[in-house]
């Protein structure tokens, strides 16, 4: 007898991310151990296979753009009510097939209801939403707001918004690249900028410019993580270490 599922996982996508569909539902597929729907909000797209929350077709930011999905991800999870959800960026999925385990046990630990990644890498501390799973919806939003990296620079960010949250923060043994490549808590994988040119604030020629050299070239790591996405992120978490 088929089980109800009870983990509903959302992401946000536009065309230029749709190169990560596959492996990230590969990732979800093999690292989900409960029953699980996977819903999608679409910016701009016009064809796509699988089930949708909604779609809009309006020329906006990119920012404002996936400010809608996201909160159109949280809209739905509401009306739905399932036990976990699971909000991912394009290029964000599952390497630990205890996930599920691991974050309702800390959420209890630590009396919340929300994890979140933290991308300290970057000089910042707000809840990024490369990778959010809840289990309230009430508990959460996701707003544009005004923030603060650890150097005192300010900025406006996507962010998810909660009274309180567990944070994952990057834990991957071998750092190819300081901003890209990343393994959050040792569940989740992020490329980083997966739907659009390669840019951070501290990186060398960006905004801020707090790294000299932060490691391998994003292009080329790319294309390592596609030809073998396995054998990558093992390398990352030094599971079968290899040489860059």
């Amino acid at each position: 007898m088929l089980m109800n599922p009870s983990l509903l996982i959302m992401s946000v996508y536009n065309e230029s991310s749709l190169k990560w569909l596959e492996m990230q539902r590969n990732f979800i597929e093999k690292n989900t151990n409960i029953p699980f729907e996977i819903h999608y909000y679409l910016n701009n797209i016009k064809k796509f296979k699988y089930q949708t929350i909604g779609k809009s077709d309006t020329i906006e930011s990119a920012s404002q753009q996936h400010l809608k999905g996201l909160q159109e991800c949280l809209k739905y999870s509401k009306i739905k009510q399932f036990k976990y959800n699971l909000i991912l960026d394009s290029d964000c999925f599952p390497i630990n097939n205890k996930y599920i385990d691991i974050l309702d046990n800390k959420l209890s630990k630590y009396n919340t209801t929300t994890a979140s990644v933290i991308r300290t890498e970057n000089l910042t501390i707000f809840p990024h939403p490369c990778a959010c799973f809840y289990k309230n919806p009430k508990d959460i939003n996701f707003e544009i707001k005004k923030s603060e990296d650890l150097l005192g620079n300010t900025f406006d960010e996507v962010q998810c918004v909660a009274k309180k949250i567990f944070p994952m923060i990057r834990t991957n043994v071998v750092n190819p690249n300081l901003l890209s490549s990343a393994i959050y808590y040792d569940l989740f994988y992020h490329h980083g900028c997966g739907s659009r040119k390669f840019d951070m604030r501290s990186m060398p020629g960006g905004e801020f410019q707090y790294y000299e050299n932060i490691g391998k070239d994003p292009e080329m790591l790319t294309k390592k993580l596609f030809s073998n996405p396995t054998k990558f992120i093992d390398t990352l978490m030094q599971v079968n270490p290899q040489q860059f």
